[in-house]
């Protein structure tokens, strides 16, 4: 059995929290920036359709995590946990838009 308990303290993590929604938007502003739309031709039809192709190899993850560790004044785990998110988001949003549902 596991117990847990509320501890009462005094931080504002408003602070913390609007920091970690401004670089995990601007990681996945980037990651969209990295789209290649190609164009595949639908079998049996005159109709194209685009496809969306991001980068997901090390270095590019890499060059975002040291892009935005340098200026981040919190623990560096949360750097990580922002660019895992990030590309979570756009994997899922891949996904959706392959699939045609895109809204």
């Amino acid at each position: 059995m596991l117990k847990t308990f509320s501890l009462r303290h005094n931080l504002d993590i408003k602070a913390f929290l609007y920091a970690y929604l401004a670089i995990l938007n601007a990681m996945i502003r980037d990651i969209w920036d990295s789209i290649e739309w190609k164009e595949w031709r639908i079998p049996g039809k005159k109709q194209k359709r685009l496809f969306p192709n991001y980068r997901k190899d090390n270095a590019f993850k890499r060059a975002l995590w040291d892009k935005y560790l340098k200026d981040w004044e919190y623990a560096a785990h949360w750097v990580d946990s922002a660019l895992k998110t990030a590309f979570s988001i756009m994997r899922s949003w891949k996904k959706n838009y392959n699939r045609g549902r895109s809204e």
